[in-house]
């Protein structure tokens, strides 16, 4: 992205991280304080440019746990889906049982990420 497209882009993930965040839940009554939709902005822009590169992962089989080199793809992908479920979940529960965790920001600093990566490398 360069040095200095990523700022921006890191602030702009962010951003649009806390709107959906609040786009969702805007009673709150949980202040937002953190960098974690702009961190999904990182990840989510890291899918688009390498989806094909592995991961080393802990995976759980048959009782046991095993390491695995598995696609950035599916591991981000799983990921996205279990912070969209637990978004979902603070939607329509007491966000304090969820401990207070922003999902939603997470899922649209993701979704940004995403975007933007896949614009800058078309």
């Amino acid at each position: 992205m360069g040095f200095l497209f990523f700022p921006i882009f890191y602030l702009l993930a962010g951003t649009a991280g806390g709107l959906v965040q609040y786009f969702f839940i805007p009673d709150s009554g949980i202040p937002m304080l953190g960098a974690s939709g702009a961190i999904a902005g990182v990840l989510g822009a890291y899918m688009a440019f390498f989806p094909r590169h592995s991961v080393k992962t802990l995976v759980p089989a048959f009782g046991f746990f095993t390491i695995m080199d598995l696609p950035a793809f599916l591991v981000l992908l799983f990921w996205f889906f279990t912070q969209l479920f637990n978004g979902s979940a603070s939607v329509i529960s007491d966000t304090t049982s969820l401990g207070g965790i922003a999902f939603f920001a997470h899922v649209g600093g993701f979704v940004t990420g995403w975007v933007v990566g896949k614009l800058q490398a078309s």
